[in-house]
């Protein structure tokens, strides 16, 4: 018996799945905390344009002291943000990366 799993990147700012090869997940780091976003190929240059005379300006740190030191874990139960925004009349999967919109609602909520 063959199996073929498939993964569906969900843009993480429209919400819309995104086509095989049309999005990419960037991964940044703000004020100690890092971030992950899944976005289309245009939304990604986008944030690399807008983000260009900070990072121009900015110091790079090298090895894993840099933000890894300041990190602080943000990870919320993927269950119980799921139960929060069923219960919030938010469609969510039930499989799969909650979308950072989402968790950032939950967060916001005081969860």
């Amino acid at each position: 018996m063959a199996q073929r799993n498939v993964t569906i990147i969900i843009d993480d700012l429209t919400g819309k799945a995104l086509p095989e090869g049309a999005g990419e997940t960037v991964d940044f780091s703000l004020d100690g905390v890092r971030y992950e976003l899944d976005v289309d190929t245009r939304n990604a240059g986008r944030l690399r344009s807008i983000l260009a005379p900070y990072i121009k300006a900015g110091r790079r740190l090298h090895g894993a002291r840099g933000v890894q030191a300041r990190h602080v874990k943000t990870e919320n139960d993927p269950a119980a943000v799921r139960a929060w925004a069923a219960s919030n009349g938010l469609d969510v999967s039930s499989r799969g990366r909650v979308p950072a919109h989402v968790v950032a609602q939950f967060e916001a909520a005081g969860n």
